[in-house]
């Protein structure tokens, strides 16, 4: 890849939501795409969670808040660009048949929590989405800060993320 690239897909992916119509970023019904998106939703944080001793991203959501997509699908290509041997799993509130068509829509295969008992949002003292919080084990690395900007926010976590692995933290 060359130099620069990956900041271009990375903030077209981060944007996409806002720049396409929702309809152009969904695979056709009964299309191939369509068809072998897995849908990974889960009940507890624990099925979703990655081996002992492993980072973790966790981003809360909702499937009717666009922010909340931004934040989703901007944790997913900072992690996947940069190829970070961190796991992502988003937490939703919402109903499961919403949570499967939005997966199925935008081919979002990381694990997803359908946390309808607000389990996971009581564990970690979670009010409102978007919000994003950053483990290993039982430890919060990161937790977003309320009163900074979204913008400021992202860029502390990605800033987090990308120091655990030059420090080589995982190992």
């Amino acid at each position: 890849m060359r130099k620069g690239a990956g900041t271009a897909v990375f903030l077209i992916g981060a944007l996409a939501p806002f720049l396409f119509p929702a309809g152009r970023l969904t695979a056709p019904a009964g299309s191939p795409a369509a068809e072998k998106t897995p849908v990974r939703l889960l009940r507890t944080l624990e099925e979703a969670r990655p081996g002992p001793g492993w980072p973790f991203v966790l981003v809360f959501f909702s499937t009717s808040c666009p922010v909340c997509w931004d934040d989703l699908f901007e944790m997913r290509n900072i992690i996947e660009s940069n190829d970070l041997p961190v796991k992502l799993i988003g937490v939703s509130v919402d109903r499961t048949e919403d949570l499967e068509a939005f997966l199925k829509k935008y081919a979002f295969t990381h694990p997803v929590v359908a946390d309808r008992r607000r389990e996971v949002h009581r564990r970690f003292r979670i009010q409102a989405a978007p919000y994003k919080l950053l483990l290993r084990d039982e430890t919060v690395l990161y937790r977003d800060d309320v009163l900074q900007d979204p913008k400021t926010q992202r860029e502390r976590l990605k800033r987090c993320l990308l120091e655990m692995t030059s420090k080589s933290l995982f190992f």
